[in-house]
């Protein structure tokens, strides 16, 4: 209608003068690689929900070539069904493999960039987050690579991006608090959480009537 894709018409309408970016990017082209660039704008990629929904397949070499950040999503379970990261990062770098044709595109260093530093630049915290550094967050998650199917271990990048899965996280610290150990949520009432659940969510976003209250 306007004789340009809706990434320039937006540019033009100046809502990127503050920042921002852009979920999924599937349909990018190469204009738009530059209004990205030019602006610092990131793009995220929702790998999972793209093959889903059969919505395309985001060209992130292309965007990392053209020095875009590039970050990863799950677009939500509406539309993927798990928030698991690790599957992202696994199926951001086959999908780049294989729209290029090249086995070497995205390797697993990139894939991982994108999930952690990326990410973090993506929030506009890279000074703070992102990295295990000196002066960082204590933000960080530990894996337990006793697991068979991350046995033998010849390559952790490769192991962490091709063959490990959330369910092989065992701790999870935020700014230096565990949240999550070996099965356990100390923050959390998950007993209490879980009655919550099924005894009122569920029943009300399922009710035939959906002004019905749960009894």
């Amino acid at each position: 209608r306007w004789g340009m894709t809706p990434t320039q018409l937006t540019d033009s309408l100046g809502m990127y003068e503050y920042g921002g970016g852009g979920y999924h990017c599937v349909w990018f082209e190469e204009p738009d690689f530059e209004i990205f660039k030019k602006r610092h704008l990131t793009a995220v990629t929702n790998p999972a929900s793209n093959l889903k929904l059969a919505s395309g397949c985001a060209d992130v070499m292309g965007m990392v070539k053209a020095g875009m950040n590039v970050c990863l999503g799950t677009d939500s379970v509406a539309s993927n069904n798990n928030l698991d990261l690790f599957e992202e990062i696994k199926a951001c770098t086959l999908m780049a493999k294989a729209k290029t044709g090249d086995p070497t595109a995205i390797p697993a260093e990139a894939a991982l960039m994108m999930a952690t530093v990326c990410g973090a630049k993506a929030q506009g915290r890279e000074k703070e987050c992102g990295q295990i550094k000196l002066g960082m967050d204590a933000d960080l998650i530990l894996l337990d690579f006793t697991q068979p199917h991350l046995i033998p271990c010849h390559n952790v990048l490769s192991n962490l991006v091709y063959a490990a899965s959330g369910h092989d996280v065992v701790l999870t610290m935020v700014r230096g608090q565990i949240l999550y150990n070996a099965g356990k949520f100390p923050t959390l009432d998950l007993a209490g959480a879980l009655k919550e659940l099924h005894d009122y969510a569920i029943p009300k976003v399922f009710a035939d009537d959906p002004e019905e209250q749960p009894q």
